[in-house]
């Protein structure tokens, strides 16, 4: 299972946020709301207006790059299993 971020171009913490999970070990399934404009609405409707947006491989929201660094990712939130 794979960590979910929303993501769009230029942004450094998107960027941050996707080498943090990678070098603790986590994959990451990416979508960004450029290619995928639907995303922006759906950001939109849940009140959230910043990128990233991260999710735990259970679905659970995190946040965006501070929350996820806060939660101690390596330590406690899922676990790598498939690259």
């Amino acid at each position: 299972m794979s960590f979910t971020l929303i993501s769009q171009a230029g942004c450094r913490y998107c960027r941050k946020a996707i080498i943090h999970l990678q070098t603790t070990e986590r994959t990451v399934k990416v979508y960004d709301i450029d290619e995928l404009p639907w995303l922006k609405t759906l950001m939109g409707q849940a009140g959230h207006k910043t990128v990233p947006q991260i999710f735990s491989p259970t679905g659970e929201y995190i946040g965006g790059f501070d929350e996820l660094v806060e939660r101690k990712v390596s330590s406690n939130i899922g676990a790598r299993s498939s690259k």
